[in-house]
């Protein structure tokens, strides 16, 4: 049997997540991809965490998980502003890339943020960090909210 040829999808996760395999022990678990387009999706696993990139059609999404026999994505803009937010780091969440791939993007933020993220997903304390996610989460969603329903008003 002949190894399926990898893809460019492939290739960008290899190029961009690299560090991931090499300085954190990720395995890519899972990868299905569209050899003659740039859609794929791609599961990267850590012994503590799972890391989901997708694309369809140049357009992307990441999302993270516990590695548990029961997997709860959660969305990565969450999660990266929680974690950017608990460093009590400045400025833009978001790494500009040097490359215009929106992939390039998504992994230098990562790489930014993969200590902290790999400490949430730590077993000890997890569903109390969890707690703090969503609670963090839903008061940024109310201060959306309310700022957008003041700005309509005024």
């Amino acid at each position: 049997m002949t190894p399926e040829p990898t893809t460019s999808f492939e290739n960008r996760i290899r190029q961009y997540f690299g560090y991931l395999f090499e300085r954190y022990g990720f395995q890519l678990e899972l990868i299905k991809a569209n050899p003659l387009e740039d859609d794929g999706v791609a599961i990267l696993a850590s012994p503590t965490c799972l890391l989901r990139v997708s694309e369809h059609h140049a357009d992307g999404e990441i999302e993270w998980a516990r590695n548990a026999e029961t997997v709860e994505w959660i969305n990565a803009f969450d999660l990266h502003h929680f974690v950017h937010h608990q460093l009590g780091l400045s400025g833009p969440i978001t790494v500009a890339a040097d490359h215009p791939d929106w992939m390039a993007t998504q992994a230098a933020t990562v790489e930014r943020l993969i200590e902290a993220i790999l400490a949430f997903f730590q077993p000890a304390g997890f569903n109390e960090r969890r707690g703090e996610l969503d609670l963090y989460t839903a008061e940024r969603l109310a201060t959306y909210r309310r700022e957008r329903a003041a700005r309509k008003r005024g």
